[in-house]
């Protein structure tokens, strides 16, 4: 029996742990396993005790597990067998903050990004300017590229062979019929939003929790140009990102049950 592998990732501070407590209580069948992502290098602290969860908790196990952004590939699958070992029909949900080295790290079943509801579009959006200049540095760097496209960075964007090749400026020309392809459009994409966001372009379910930050009137419009960018990238696919503005833990808020519908589909292997 296969795993289903669940990442909950987004900015510090925007109640992921919060929503991971609802998805227990309204998605799963059975309880699921808990992972804590952690960087080594940052300031999260792990709690006294999380190896033994609580009775009451819904989860069968939980751990929290620090990580090098740089052996995380090696790490995370590691992490993941261990469990499949001790329960061979498993659901397992990661909760991680918004670190670009996750969002390859592991072949994701489901993925949830979280935010806080925004005051401001430029929480989330770099102004034209920023963005036109976060284009340009990632198509002249490759470590630049490596890390818009693929949260790639440190050492493990830099060439083995430390080589470096000066490439001519593109033509305008050339410019526009980059951006026409698929690869120019999602670069493109990537480089409207500040790093810590890039993590919802990969999401199947998008929750601005308005639990934090309240309905505010760019609410409508983050969501409206979140799902132009999900669409134009995912024109086609089976999987597009669903943008959900609601509280999560309000049984008043009349999206709360689409909003959890939606990760029931999504992050579940036995319903």
């Amino acid at each position: 029996m296969a795993i289903t592998v669940t990442l909950v990732s987004g900015p510090r501070r925007s109640g992921k742990s919060t929503v991971i407590r609802q998805m227990i209580e309204q998605c799963y069948v059975g309880a699921p396993h808990y992972v804590r992502l952690t960087r080594a290098d940052g300031d999260k602290q792990k709690p006294v005790c999380v190896t033994v969860p609580a009775e009451d908790c819904g989860v069968v196990s939980a751990c929290w597990v620090q990580y090098d952004a740089g052996k995380i590939f090696e790490l995370l699958p590691e992490k993941l067998a261990a469990i499949h070992r001790r329960d061979r029909s498993s659901d397992i949900i990661i909760e991680a903050d918004a670190d670009p080295s996750l969002r390859y790290a592991y072949p994701y079943n489901a993925r949830l990004f979280v935010m806080a509801a925004p005051s401001s579009v430029s929480e989330l959006f770099r102004t034209d300017a920023r963005a036109a200049e976060a284009l340009r540095a990632a198509l002249d760097d490759t470590t630049t590229f490596a890390a818009e496209m693929f949260g790639l960075c440190g050492e493990s964007a830099v060439p083995e062979d430390d080589s470096h090749e000066d490439r001519p400026k593109l033509t305008a020309s050339q410019m526009r019929r980059f951006l026409r392809s698929p690869l120019g459009r999602d670069l493109a994409s990537r480089s409207q939003l500040h790093p810590a966001y890039h993590g919802l372009i990969e999401s199947d379910v998008i929750l601005m929790n308005t639990a934090i930050g309240g309905a505010t009137p760019a609410v409508d419009e983050a969501k409206h140009r979140i799902e132009a960018i999900t669409d134009c990238l995912r024109s086609g696919s089976a999987r597009r990102g669903c943008v959900f503005c609601c509280d999560p833990q309000d049984p008043r808020d009349p999206l709360r049950n689409r909003f959890f519908d939606a990760l029931r589909r999504v992050c579940t292997s036995r319903q």
